[in-house]
């Protein structure tokens, strides 16, 4: 799960992925989370009705972003969940696998 949420802010990163998110499919998750502070939703549906984006209109949307509580909040708690998994990892260092994990 946290490895899918990292992938979601990943693509809000690149303007052409996030351009097709747009277009395409949803937003990536951290903007859709951002869009409930009514002051972010205003910045960043501003910056996303723009035809093409540019990355400087991305590190705009992703700095919107990154500002807002809820997302602030949500990146503590996968960092928390990660420190967990990490130490339920920790467990098995012999095991090959659990090692695998771990780097990713």
């Amino acid at each position: 799960m946290v490895s899918n949420i990292r992938d979601e802010f990943v693509d809000m990163f690149e303007a052409d992925e996030l351009t097709n998110r747009r277009d395409n499919e949803c937003l990536p998750l951290p903007i859709l989370y951002a869009m409930h502070d009514p002051r972010a939703k205003k910045k960043i549906t501003r910056l996303l009705k723009k035809d093409e984006l540019t990355d400087d209109d991305v590190a705009k949307v992703v700095d919107v972003v990154l500002n807002v509580d809820e997302i602030r909040r949500l990146k503590s708690e996968m960092h928390n969940l990660i420190e967990q998994v990490s130490a339920i990892l920790d467990k098995y260092k012999s095991c090959t696998k659990a090692t695998i994990l771990k780097k990713y």
